[in-house]
């Protein structure tokens, strides 16, 4: 602790000397301007000598000498001006003297330069607690200058420590520590910190895509210099108060903590958290297949990253739902919708957060409904086929005819009755018909006919005998191949009655009775319908 020059009551050899004590008074007059060197800590307790007048009139202008003549009989020289309380002083330059101790005097307080050290602690948003080292020799306070970015304080304190309080969050402090000595600043200890920032507010997620979220929040009070976004160990300092970050996972939860910083980043505030859904990624390759008067088959590719499953929709033209499901597999049926129509269908993936993704959309066409109450009309060279379709449509028909599962005519037209000619007698034929609406066809209706059997020709006894009878006849004209024939032989004297269904072009007849007339017929058989009979003249048959 500096002083200033060192006052010393001489210590006397004989009985203490006794006597005010010499404290330091407010400098009044002149100030030494040099350092005074130690005086003697021990002196005799004798009679001064009388001063010279020099120094006499130096260190006492006011005082006369003694020129009473009867006084000065009485007092030797030794006794003139005699301190009876003194103290030793030093001039300014450089002569000690004694004083009357009770005398006030300029003086100056020296000490070495003094190096301490403040520690700011426990430092939050709005205050901080200061320690300090104790100043050297007898300190009467510590006065404490706090200066802020936009605010400066003083204060004292007799103690070592101190606590700051309503400071302002995140902001540079300077605080320097001066000892106060001899009313007098010592060399001020000092530290600089900076209080903790507060954290953000409202902190938000905007507009989540597929692989980046646009994070933003609102300024804290007090002094903020940058922010760190940190999310997966990954650091990101922005010094504005919105970011977007990007090459995320598609459908993934993120935590992202956001800090407000000061102090090149080593003081930063609490966290502020937030969890964010990035969107599923979009399918890809929609396909539409299997397409029917009620049903579409859709199929995709899903898409990378994270996905739950899948949404599936399909909308008519004015908008309105008509499917509404989800799957977790790559394709799906869609049912129940309007035959002959144009269908949206969109297929959408869903994260297990429950945010979707973009749709992916493509139109798919329900085929025409099939033709109703196909009708067909034989004859033996021809067909008639007549059928309804459904109302409000001109559609296009596309019509088969399959003889034995092969395709032998094949026609497009509006109408809804088609003639085949040509055909061969006995024949069973199919007819298809459908409905076409571009590349699109309605479910096929089909139906079989038999075209009406032709008779046979040429009936003829090819050979007879007493008891059988050999028939021959031709097959008709333009017959499909095998047919069967019924063939018939009768007797009405007799009561004879003979049918037989055959293949062959021929039949002999056993057991008859000889010199009978009989009768024969034969017809051609195709399913339940017969020919007309081919009929042979009457037989004579004798013994």
């Amino acid at each position: 602790m500096a002083t200033g020059p060192t006052v010393t009551r001489p210590t006397p050899t004989g009985p203490t000397a006794t006597g005010p004590t010499v404290t330091r008074p407010t400098s009044t007059g002149p100030t030494a301007t040099r350092p005074t060197a130690p005086g003697p800590l021990v002196a005799e307790c004798v009679r001064s000598p009388m001063l010279s007048p020099m120094l006499s009139s130096i260190l006492s202008p006011n005082i006369s000498n003694v020129s009473n003549a009867s006084n000065a009989s009485n007092v030797s020289n030794t006794d003139q001006n005699y301190i009876e309380d003194s103290c030793v002083v030093m001039l300014s330059f450089g002569a000690w003297v004694e004083r009357n101790c009770l005398e006030r005097l300029p003086f100056i307080c020296y000490e070495v330069r003094f190096i301490g050290k403040v520690n700011a602690s426990n430092v939050t948003t709005q205050s901080a607690i200061l320690s300090w080292e104790r100043g050297p020799g007898s300190i009467r306070h510590y006065r404490l200058e706090v200066t802020g970015d936009r605010e400066e304080r003083q204060e004292n304190q007799t103690d070592l420590t101190a606590t700051l309080g309503n400071l302002t969050a995140g902001t540079r402090y300077s605080v320097k520590v001066f000892p106060v000595k001899c009313q007098r600043d010592l060399n001020p200890q000092t530290v600089v910190f900076y209080t903790i920032p507060n954290k953000v507010d409202n902190l938000r997620a905007d507009d989540p895509t597929e692989s980046s979220v646009t994070l933003s929040w609102d300024k804290p009070s007090g002094g903020v210099d940058f922010y760190v976004v940190k999310f997966n160990d990954q650091l990101k300092n922005v010094r504005a108060n919105s970011t977007v970050v990007k090459e995320l996972t598609p459908g993934s939860t993120y935590t992202f903590s956001i800090v407000s910083a000061v102090d090149s980043e080593t003081t930063r505030s609490e966290e502020s958290n937030i969890t964010v859904f990035t969107r599923p990624g979009k399918v890809s390759k929609l396909t539409v297949s299997e397409n029917s008067d009620t049903s579409l088959k859709l199929s995709w590719k899903p898409p990378s990253g994270q996905f739950k499953d899948f949404r599936v929709t399909a909308m008519n033209v004015i908008n309105i739902v008509l499917f509404n499901e989800t799957t977790t597999q790559k394709e799906a049926k869609v049912t129940n919708l309007p035959v002959g129509s144009n269908i949206t269908l969109s297929v959408t993936a869903r994260a297990s957060h429950g945010l979707e993704g973009d749709s992916v959309s493509t139109v798919g066409h329900t085929t025409p409904g099939p033709v109703s109450n196909l009708t067909l009309v034989p004859e033996s060279d021809y067909i008639i086929a007549t059928w309804n379709f459904p109302a409000g449509t001109v559609p296009t028909f596309k019509i088969t005819l399959q003889l034995d599962g092969e395709v032998v005519q094949t026609h497009k037209q509006q109408e809804s009755e088609k003639t085949f000619t040509g055909l061969k007698n006995a024949a069973n034929y199919t007819v298809t018909v459908r409905i076409t609406s571009g590349e699109l066809e309605s479910p096929a209706v089909s139906k079989s006919t038999y075209t009406k059997p032709a008779s046979p020709r040429n009936l003829r006894v090819a050979f007879s005998n007493q008891s059988q009878i050999t028939l021959k006849w031709d097959a008709p004209d333009n017959a499909a191949a095998g047919v069967n024939y019924s063939v018939k032989l009768s007797s009405r004297f007799w009561g004879h009655y003979f049918s037989e269904n055959v293949k062959n072009l021929n039949h002999t007849f056993d057991a008859l009775k000889s010199g009978s007339r009989y009768e024969a017929e034969v017809q051609t058989v195709v399913g339940n319908t017969s020919s007309s009979a081919e009929k042979a003249v009457s037989i004579h048959r004798c013994k």
